[in-house]
């Protein structure tokens, strides 16, 4: 997707935008759509997804099953 307009793009502010709001980092859910935008945009949002998903691929690696 990377950021591309369209649909996806549409659905993932929305998501990330209303989630915002709720957590109280947006005053309404505008305020958290205008912020998940300038993310993606900035390429931030990719950064933390790519971080996270390294976390997570270290901790699974250390789990013993």
């Amino acid at each position: 997707f990377k950021g591309k307009p369209g649909a996806v793009r549409d659905i993932v502010t929305f998501n990330a935008g209303c989630a915002l709001f709720v957590s109280g980092v947006a005053g309404d859910v505008m305020d958290g759509i205008e912020r998940a935008r300038a993310s993606i945009d900035s390429g931030s949002a990719a950064a933390v997804l790519s971080a996270v998903a390294e976390e997570s691929s270290r901790q699974l690696a250390r789990m013993e099953f």
